[in-house]
């Protein structure tokens, strides 16, 4: 299918979403994208290694200026340009969905699941290894059943079979909702993230990805559902950074282990789990493999030591993080 990765060709792609297939056809045979405009064509590429495991690239205008060294773009003629084809025979125009707008914040590449992940029948294999992080994802952004019904990706067993999947459509629920209408239902904290605070009771869907209904939400929507016992808002959003930093690097295997929560990520930061560590501790964390039993909280500290030894920083900083450390270790054993 002329399918190469990003370091080779596909039959040595390995199973880091850092390595991906890509479609060397695209540039002769996809008449939709050699009508693209050169800036168009760099942003479609760009979206494709910058989404997440399942497609979705969260809007950050910003930083795809700064990625692609341009000064202005259009996203919303972006859009439209790539979502026009033209029928083989009259030569029409035709409108498809190749990108999707899930809310304010994110984009779907509707493709992407099926290109990445299909079998020469199109069929998403259900033995990937990461196909449960798949299915979770999907249902946190409201997409499984949409997806599955519009014909954006199928697998190749019934969706009841396969792993990960918890029925309906899982706890959150986009506060747009898809472009056109399709979704969109959030009536606060209750129905949009799935957390139920009838009777000062917490009720979190027992899925790997519960941290993704805090990281849609507010700082104050998730001091509520804690009552108070949580952590401050500037801490709140370095955790929420630190989730982006993940997808940004695409260290999404971190999601099948026992996630780490806003409180705990603030007791790790203050041992010393600081951003400038963040990228050598995950590395080295990875490097010895991820299980679901594996627990952030508690790994974090053991590779964050081998991290400091390897990174420059003044004497007494890296004597006063390793004696967190050893502290942090001792509690920890005892």
């Amino acid at each position: 299918m002329g399918f190469r990765s990003r370091s080779g060709w596909a039959f040595i792609f390995l199973t880091s979403m850092a390595n991906r297939l890509t479609d060397t056809t695209i540039w002769k045979k996809q008449k939709w994208f050699k009508k693209l405009p050169v800036l168009y064509k760099l942003a479609w590429k760009y979206m494709t290694d910058e989404c997440n495991h399942v497609g979705i690239w969260k809007i950050d205008m910003s930083e795809l200026l700064d990625d692609l060294g341009i000064e202005d773009f259009d996203l919303d003629d972006f859009k439209n340009s790539c979502n026009k084809d033209y029928d083989k025979k009259t030569g029409s125009k035709i409108n498809r969905q190749r990108i999707m707008q899930i809310n304010d914040n994110y984009l779907w590449l509707t493709g992407f699941l099926t290109f990445q992940y299909g079998n020469k029948a199109g069929l998403i294999n259900s033995k990937n290894n990461t196909i449960k992080t798949i299915v979770e994802t999907l249902q946190t952004f409201d997409l499984l059943s949409f997806g599955l019904n519009n014909g954006y990706f199928s697998f190749d067993i019934p969706i009841e079979e396969v792993r990960g999947y918890k029925g309906l459509e899982g706890a959150l629920t986009p506060s747009k909702g898809l472009e056109g209408g399709q979704r969109g239902n959030s009536k606060g904290i209750g129905n949009s993230i799935g957390i139920s605070t009838d009777n000062n009771t917490l009720a979190i869907d027992n899925t790997k990805l519960w941290f993704l209904k805090f990281y849609h939400s507010t700082y104050d929507d998730y001091k509520n559902v804690y009552n108070g016992q949580s952590t401050t808002p500037e801490m709140f959003a370095t955790w929420k950074s630190f989730i982006d930093f993940i997808y940004k690097n695409k260290y999404e295997e971190l999601f099948e282990c026992k996630f780490i929560n806003p409180q705990d990520f603030a007791k790790l930061t203050d041992d010393g789990f600081v951003a400038d560590i963040w990228d050598a501790t995950i590395k080295s964390l990875l490097s010895t493999g991820i299980k679901p039993e594996h627990n952030l909280y508690f790994r974090i500290p053991t590779f964050m030591s081998i991290a400091l030894k390897g990174k420059a920083i003044p004497t007494k900083e890296f004597t006063e993080q390793q004696k967190k450390l050893e502290k942090y270790k001792g509690l920890k054993e005892s």
